[in-house]
């Protein structure tokens, strides 16, 4: 499972690319996922993940941050720190 992943996604009205980059660590799978909408005008999402090797099911919440258009680098959390929907 480790490396790059690359494939499209449908949510609600949104469509676009999800890339996975992930690399083994310990019991399991760390790395990031992009977002990358079809909706130029959407923000370019990412977000850090760990994911246990050993299931095949599974579920996570995971807080995303987007990320700057010009420089790639991340910015700040989509989620305040006071929103109940965010872990």
């Amino acid at each position: 499972m480790n490396g790059q992943w690359i494939g499209s996604y449908s949510g609600g009205t949104n469509t676009g690319i999800l890339v996975a980059d992930l690399d083994p660590v310990g019991a399991g799978y760390e790395g990031a996922l992009f977002i990358y909408d079809n909706n130029s005008a959407a923000p370019r999402t990412f977000a850090q993940v760990k994911i246990p090797k050993d299931k095949t099911t599974f579920s996570l919440q995971i807080g995303l941050s987007h990320a700057e258009r010009g420089s790639g680098s991340p910015g700040i959390p989509l989620c305040g720190a006071r929103d109940p929907l965010c872990p």
